[in-house]
């Protein structure tokens, strides 16, 4: 499942000016045909999904064609309103800008993922629930239906985003011998998992910001503390967005994206060790969630 992976799946909904989700089923109708009707890509959810769906090969999924679809929408609409949610309660954070950053520098950067995860597993609240909930709490009244749907997002997210394999790892213990799927398990564990989740993010965010605080970085020709070049960074931000506020996330971004380069470049042995920190928080998020 390649095409996935090289397409931007923010294209499949977009929110319009009344914060509704919209899904693109022009996105949907490529993605069912040059995906999963005719892709070639090993994928080991595949097998599952095409028994739930009651075919035994990709292209006999034409036969339930507008069900697929209909389906593949529904997980797509639950998940990006989780995103907005998280979006509205964490993009503005200083801190939270720096950690969706850190992919520019570190490729499917865990910390740039996890609130990708989060939103996955995010607990009911009003209306918006992740899409392990929704598909949890649908199997109580529709078993059949939250299996199929459950295994088809699987193959999707291991051949889409960077935190596809992250995610999975959190949900494969509720999969049981013959491919039955605990749903009442992930219903009872659903806070306690999303808490984990928030904890995990909290500690390497803030082990992240204080090792890039205590760096020395060798810039211009001289020793700079993580404070002094701060100074250099925002004179240069301000120096290139006449009239930007200091507190709006443009001028965080701008500073971010700016500092972390020169952390990449001119103080590697801080970047290393945050490197190494960030490669512990996916092997933690899994101990966390298979205990």
């Amino acid at each position: 499942m390649n095409y996935l992976a090289e397409t931007n799946s923010a294209l499949a909904a977009t929110i319009n000016s009344n914060n509704e989700i919209l899904v693109s089923q022009e996105f949907l109708e490529e993605l069912f045909a040059k995906e999963w009707l005719t892709g070639t890509s090993y994928n080991p959810f595949l097998k599952e999904t095409l028994t739930s769906y009651g075919v035994k090969r990709r292209s006999e999924l034409v036969k339930v064609k507008e069900l697929f679809i209909a389906e593949m929408s529904e997980t797509t609409t639950v998940h990006k309103n989780c995103r907005v949610m998280i979006a509205q309660n964490f993009d503005e954070h200083d801190l939270v800008i720096l950690a969706k950053l850190m992919a520019a520098v570190i490729p499917n950067c865990p910390l740039s993922l996890i609130d990708e995860i989060m939103a996955e597993w995010m607990p009911p609240q009003v209306s918006n629930m992740g899409v392990v909930p929704y598909l949890a709490h649908l199997a109580k009244r529709d078993y059949p239906k939250a299996k199929r749907m459950f295994y088809r997002y699987l193959a999707e997210k291991l051949a889409g985003s960077g935190s596809g394999k992250l995610f999975i790892s959190t949900v494969r213990v509720y999969i049981k011998k013959g491919g039955e799927v605990d749903f009442a398990a992930m219903v009872k564990n659903n806070d306690k998992i999303y808490d984990l989740l928030m904890g995990i993010f909290n500690k390497y965010l803030n082990l992240t910001f204080q090792r890039i605080k205590m760096a020395e970085f060798s810039y211009q020709g001289a020793a700079m503390s993580f404070s002094e070049l701060a100074r250099t960074q925002e004179q240069e931000v301000l120096a290139e967005n006449n009239n930007i506020d200091q507190r709006s996330s443009f001028y965080k971004k701008c500073f971010w994206r700016k500092t972390l380069k020169l952390l990449q470049n001119h103080a590697q042995k801080t970047f290393s060790l945050i490197n190494d920190d960030l490669n512990n928080l996916s092997v933690e998020i899994v101990k966390a969630v298979s205990s």
